[in-house]
């Protein structure tokens, strides 16, 4: 039995254990230096030979894991991040990009350049599109959220992530009550609120970035608040919904169709959930949603004014 398994890191030493610690340190400098470790089933044989986690945590510091969604949130958040910690920062971005405005990956380029390192892209390996997800699981959007979030954003991100990351989430300083409920319900998770901590709002980030010379996602300038899919399926104000038929009339089509087939009501006229083919398409009142497609996924209580 070795020193390693014999003690665990607990115990009083005495001298006989000193030759065996000597070896067990040069061991340990042995796996750091081979480099061949770094798989999950070769930790767990490095456990069960009482190595492993302490070594691995040497060799893989701690690291800020910045949740980068292609919005100008996460992109402020990443930015300030990596201005306050310079190692270990590293920027990853669930890919949804082939269900969302051409666009984005202009936005993500630019974004990237911007902040000096490459963007980690990271995706789901069941599915290609929301459009996907919808299809396969026969879903489109309930009380508790969307199917598309958790298959294309949470799963992924449960795979990636390690037990002592800090995470960041591009949640802003106008959002006390989202950053609060993430925080109950994921008590689990290291986090950090950059953009809480410095004061930056929703608009301030807007104008963060066009300082920066960065030209906003088109999503923005053609009036939605957040930078989603298009035809996100928790939207769920007449406006919004009519804003798409406008700007992406073969997507709203393909949510009429889903809507009908597995009999989801995705809108609201006048108070009562109605099919996106029974909503008028003259019907632009109303306020629009703040729709997340963040860490929570939900529909923000707040409703804001965007003018047309």
């Amino acid at each position: 039995m070795s020193f390693i398994q014999r003690h665990g890191g607990v115990g009083i030493l005495t001298p006989e254990d000193v030759p065996d610690l000597r070896n067990a340190v040069k061991e340990a400098f042995a796996i750091l230096m081979d480099g061949q470790w770094h798989s999950g089933q070769e930790i767990k044989e490095r456990h069960r030979h009482g190595q492993g986690e302490a070594l691995r945590r040497v060799r893989d510091p701690m690291r800020r894991v910045v949740w980068f969604s292609c919005g100008a949130a996460s992109a402020v958040a990443a930015r300030l991040t990596l201005e306050k910690h310079k190692e270990d920062v590293e920027v990853v971005y669930c890919d949804t990009m082939a269900s969302e405005h051409e666009d984005n990956q202009r936005f993500f380029d630019d974004v990237q350049e911007w902040l000096g390192q490459p963007i980690t892209r990271i995706k789901s390996e069941k599915y290609d599109t929301v459009d996907d997800v919808f299809e396969k699981t026969r879903y489109l959007a309930g009380i508790q959220g969307a199917r598309c979030t958790v298959e294309m954003k949470k799963v992924p991100r449960f795979n990636f992530q390690r037990p002592d990351d800090i995470h960041i989430f591009g949640l802003t300083a106008d959002e006390p009550g989202r950053i609060a409920t993430f925080e109950k319900n994921n008590h689990d998770l290291n986090l950090e609120w950059p953009l809480q901590t410095e004061g930056m709002t929703k608009d301030r980030c807007l104008a963060y970035i066009a300082q920066a010379g960065i030209v906003l996602p088109t999503m923005y300038q053609l009036g939605y608040r957040n930078n989603n899919c298009k035809g996100c399926v928790k939207a769920t104000s007449a406006r919004c919904w009519n804003m798409i038929r406008r700007d992406f009339p073969e997507v709203f089509q393909r949510r009429c169709e889903q809507s009908r087939e597995l009999n989801v009501r995705l809108t609201r006229l006048h108070g009562e959930r109605i099919f996106l083919d029974e909503l008028p398409p003259d019907y632009l009142s109303g306020d629009l949603e703040n729709i997340s497609c963040g860490p929570d996924c939900s529909t923000q209580a707040d409703l804001f004014e965007v003018a047309i």
